[in-house]
């Protein structure tokens, strides 16, 4: 061998060793659930993690409304029984206090704003679990690692704080309108990136996927990336995992389950199983040493949280602003965020970083950085703080749990809540979900008008979600 071939095949070697990942993470697993602040889930944690390691409640924290002052408690029902509201007026008045914007925030208005609303057990929005109420979660934040200052997008409902996971932006929606849902939102989304770098990707679902938001995403060479929720456990045992899987949990009853997306007020306990379940099914394989589980919530639905939102120097996304003239410039309430790999250390806790702030939008920062991806989405992608920090071990963890535990959910409880789950009317997020399956067929839009109980827009979803499957390109 020649001396030029040598000093060749060092320089070639030199570069696949710059060129290649950094990390061993090979799959990223997300689950999102539903509408549950930071205090509600977590804010009791320190039970367990031990005294001042969390952002978390003391108890000493209150709201007054009606005169009254409403303590935080960590007894919060499974099922709670009301949906508090969480548009973006509503939010303005529970982190405020009233409709006049501050900074910071003093978050002392949550309590009054749904007295107002009349909310007959309006205080529920200052109750959360203790830690061994929500196991599961608990045992993650416990094991791996935990973010406290990780806030939702925007100070608002779940569409575009779902948007902002995928696209950096909402477009300019500040609302779930789902008139502007129906022709499916026109922004790029990192799906479109991946596509474009080879990047696998797959959504599963047990019945509506929040992908078909996005225009690209109902056409058919990414339909094609849509599997039903049992192939989870089939493509990770086959080694067939994609690069990046987006999880969904079950948002309808069906005849034998209840929704799992944790949305009030659907039972906690049936999202503490579906986090376990996924959990499982990675921890347990032969990928485990090459991904991350990534847990986390849209927003906060209006339940109490004590940290104020930031809103200093957030840029706007993409120059658009609502017409309600709300400009993007300060993010929403705090969510729990938590990452979940061997490659993580164990029970640490991520706080501010050193500039810009943790949000949704820092997903797509981190996969760039991670996946080698030259392109940048919006103004928040590039402004987001990324956590590709976190994956600090120099080699897998031999410690990390091999199950999470749950809370006791006994056959006829389980029976009660879904037979009362299955005859309640849709609520609003499984109607808006409806309505963007119903744009993204080309059917009229109904609202779901039709369908007088969750289980029967369970039932007319299960056909046309095989129908827009189905359809040819």
């Amino acid at each position: 061998m020649t001396r030029l071939s040598i000093s060749f095949i060092a320089i070639l070697l030199a570069f696949l060793a710059t060129s290649a990942p950094a990390h061993p993470i090979e799959h990223f697993v997300v689950v999102m659930l539903e509408n549950r602040a930071f205090d509600h889930m977590l804010g009791w944690i320190n039970q367990w993690m031990g005294p001042n390691k969390v952002d978390g409640l003391t108890g000493a924290e209150f709201n007054i409304a009606n005169g009254t002052k409403w303590y935080v408690k960590d007894s919060c029902p499974y099922v709670n029984p009301f949906d508090p509201l969480h548009d973006l007026p509503s939010v303005t008045e529970e982190v405020m206090g009233s409709q006049q914007w501050l900074n910071p925030a003093p978050m002392d208005g949550f309590a009054k704003r749904h007295f107002e609303a009349q909310d007959a057990d309006f205080w529920m929005v200052m109750h959360g679990f203790a830690p061994d109420m929500v196991p599961a979660i608990s045992t993650l934040a416990e094991n791996f690692v935990l973010f406290d200052k990780y806030f939702s997008s925007l100070p608002g409902p779940t569409y575009p704080n779902r948007m902002f996971w995928h696209s950096g932006t909402s477009h300019g929606m500040d609302a779930n309108t789902i008139i502007d849902f129906l022709p499916g939102q026109p922004q790029r989304t990192m799906m479109d990136v991946f596509n474009d770098y080879n990047i696998s990707w797959a959504t599963y679902f047990s019945d509506l996927p929040d992908m078909i938001l996005f225009k690209t995403m109902r056409e058919w060479k990414n339909l094609e990336n849509y599997h039903l929720i049992d192939e989870f456990s089939k493509h990770v045992n086959e080694g067939t995992l994609p690069t990046y899987s987006w999880v969904c949990p079950q948002f309808l009853p069906s005849v034998t389950r209840g929704a799992q997306d944790q949305h009030p007020d659907h039972d906690v306990i049936l999202g503490e199983e579906f986090i376990a379940e996924i959990y499982g099914i990675l921890r347990n394989s032969d990928l485990w040493n090459k991904t991350a589980f990534i847990l986390t919530y849209d927003e906060h639905g209006g339940i109490y949280d004590h940290v104020p939102p930031p809103a200093d120097n957030i840029p706007n996304p993409d120059g658009l602003n609502t017409n309600h003239g709300f400009n993007f410039t300060r993010l929403g309430v705090r969510v729990p965020m938590i990452v979940a790999s061997p490659w993580v250390a164990k029970g640490h806790v991520v706080g501010e970083p050193e500039t810009s702030h943790f949000e949704h939008s820092s997903a797509y920062a981190t996969l760039k950085r991670m996946l080698g991806l030259d392109e940048e989405l919006t103004n928040r992608t590039a402004w987001a703080a990324p956590w590709d920090f976190i994956f600090s071990e120099t080699t897998p963890r031999t410690d990390c749990p091999t199950s999470l535990p749950t809370p006791s959910n006994p056959g006829e409880r389980r029976a009660a809540v879904l037979k009362d789950q299955q005859a309640r009317p849709p609520n609003g997020l499984q109607r808006e979900l409806f309505s963007s399956l119903e744009g993204a067929i080309g059917r009229e839009r109904t609202l779901g008008a039709n369908m007088p109980t969750q289980l029967d827009m369970h039932h007319e979803v299960k056909k046309m979600m095989q129908q827009l499957l189905t359809k040819q390109p």
